[in-house]
C-alpha cells in the first residue's frame, strides 16, 4: 500500500509545480488542483479513499483482501487520471 500511496503523492507534487502550486500535503494539492479544475471532484474522492485505507493500514486496522484490492485500483485510476491532467 505504501508504495502505491507514495506514487500518488509524488505524481500529485509533479502535478501541482506543474501548476505553480506548492504543497506537499496530497489533500491539500488534490484539493488545489480541483479547484484549479485541473483535477475532477471524483479523482480528489479517490485520494481521500485511498488516505482513509492507508491511515487504517497505518494504524494497525484489519485490512481485507478486498480493501488491498480496492486500494491498488484507486491508485491505478488516480495515476491515470493525474497523467491526463
Amino acid at each position: 500500500m505504501l508504495d502505491s500511496w507514495s506514487r500518488v503523492e509524488e505524481a500529485l507534487q509533479g502535478l501541482a509545480l506543474a501548476h505553480a502550486l506548492a504543497s506537499t500535503d496530497a489533500a491539500k494539492a488534490s484539493l488545489a488542483l480541483q479547484q484549479r479544475g485541473v483535477l475532477p471532484a471524483r479523482t480528489v474522492g479517490m485520494i481521500g479513499e485511498m488516505r482513509a485505507l492507508r491511515n487504517a493500514a497505518a494504524h494497525n486496522q484489519d485490512i481485507s483482501v478486498s480493501d488491498a484490492l480496492r486500494f491498488r485500483n484507486l491508485a491505478k485510476g488516480v495515476l491515470n487520471e493525474i497523467r491526463l491532467a
